[in-house]
């Protein structure tokens, strides 16, 4: 089932392009793999929140993959949708646009049903559907934590819907990411408190870096994996203190994965492990919503108090991702032999 994830080509030196505005993109196997590995590394963190009673200490060392995903999120948009905005921006707007209201509503909707049975996170307020409309603003504008499960959905959302507007301001690129980094510093140097707003601006840095690094053509690569791999520890224990700013926190988070996409680059893409990865990142929303359903449904089955952060961690880590590869290969091979479970996939994640 794993072959899925081999069938898509890959260019020559393992970059995607777009030969033309109308044809799809070659997918990028190296920027899949790093979404596999965030999804690897956002399952340990959801482990860590759920089973065990680890503290702000005991989360330094994987605090930088949220930020992660809202900045590879801007950065796969520019990627893969410049070139053919410059050609079709209806078409592209349109499609940016209503990928983003999709992930509105699904945020919506978990969230809901969430309010609705009682069923979630313990650390979440869940006041039932009438006092979740009383909190719209918590939720939606301020993103207020605690108020809502599934949180980097709606920023997420929220940048892919702005997305056309920052494609339609391309020339203006080096302007893009001096304003959006200027706001990083002003949201620490100020403190600003709003999820949401700090989410929206790694999106932004996402987007703008991503403009940055399709007109500069190939870049900087670090070759040899042990290299890659000692950089990826020094930048996981420094992203504890980089934290404490905005602007710190976002310059360590793209350093990690520009590391990430390097070794992926770097790893053979034939070997059993990287396959994995491959085919989480190409499942990772599915992933990451699967992963927090399939945890609290073990957590309440358990039914025992949280334990010191330990083995059992490891344990449920190991457990939940053998769950997410089966369960994406099983959505592969159901997209692959039938229409209508590649519709349905598609109508709610594409």
């Amino acid at each position: 089932m794993l072959d899925t994830a081999h069938k898509m080509g890959r260019v020559a030196d393992g970059s995607a392009t777009c030969a033309e505005a109308s044809s799809p993109p070659v997918r990028d196997l190296a920027l899949d793999l790093v979404k596999g590995l965030l999804v690897a590394v956002m399952v340990v963190y959801h482990a860590m929140n759920i089973f065990t009673t680890a503290g702000p200490a005991d989360y330094a060392y994987v605090r930088f993959v949220s930020g992660s995903f809202i900045l590879i999120s801007g950065y796969i948009v520019v990627r893969f949708q410049e070139a053919s905005f410059t050609a079709e921006w209806r078409s592209v707007s349109r499609r940016l646009v209503v990928r983003g209201l999709k992930l509105l509503m699904l945020f919506t909707l978990l969230n809901l049903l969430i309010n609705l049975t009682g069923i979630g996170n313990p650390n979440k307020i869940r006041p039932g559907i009438q006092h979740y409309m009383n909190t719209l603003f918590e939720v939606y504008v301020s993103g207020e934590p605690g108020y809502a499960s599934f949180q980097i959905l709606l920023p997420i959302a929220y940048l892919l819907i702005a997305a056309p507007v920052f494609l339609a301001l391309r020339e203006l690129r080096i302007w893009l990411i001096a304003a959006s980094s200027a706001m990083a510093f002003a949201s620490s140097l100020f403190g600003i408190a709003s999820v949401n707003l700090e989410f929206m601006t790694l999106g932004a840095l996402g987007l703008s870096g991503g403009m940055l690094t399709n007109s500069a053509g190939n870049s900087f690569a670090l070759r040899s994996s042990w290299s890659i791999i000692g950089g990826l520890l020094v930048s996981s224990a420094l992203i504890k203190y980089l934290s404490a700013n905005l602007a710190t926190y976002a310059l360590g988070t793209m350093v990690i994965l520009k590391l990430l996409y390097d070794l992926g680059k770097a790893v053979r893409p034939e070997s059993g492990l990287a396959r994995m990865c491959v085919l989480l990142g190409q499942y990772s929303l599915l992933c990451y919503i699967a992963q927090i359903i399939f945890m609290h449904a073990l957590y309440r089955e358990l039914s025992r108090p949280r334990w010191e952060l330990g083995y059992e961690t490891g344990v449920i880590v190991f457990v939940t991702i053998v769950f997410l590869v089966v369960l994406s290969a099983g959505v592969a091979m159901l997209r692959d032999r039938y229409r209508f479970a590649a519709r349905v996939y598609k109508l709610i994640f594409s």
